[in-house]
């Protein structure tokens, strides 16, 4: 069964949470294909495992469909004036 996407059903829509206008937004496409291979993922392996277990298939699907992605990318966080970038945690 393929999660491909029929270019009829991909629709427009961009949003921005505060802070991020510049940043790059993946397309509708893009989009639909990432959840397709987190769907396809979730498919195989059922609930209940650790996330590191859906992280590093979830991994192999995209690399397997050509979708680029980065994993465990630091992330700046902002709580109440409290900042701090995110740890990495590699596998």
């Amino acid at each position: 069964m393929s999660w491909r996407r029929p270019e009829s059903q991909c629709v427009s829509m961009l949003l921005h949470h505060r802070g991020t206008e510049d940043a790059e937004v993946p397309s509708s496409h893009q989009t639909y294909d990432i959840v397709g291979a987190a769907s396809e993922v979730h498919r195989h392996l059922g609930p209940g495992l650790l996330e590191s277990a859906y992280e590093r298939c979830l991994s192999r699907e995209l690399l397997l469909h050509g979708i680029p992605f980065q994993r465990q990318v630091p992330l700046p966080v902002n709580i109440v004036g409290y900042s701090w970038i995110a740890a990495i945690v590699w596998i």
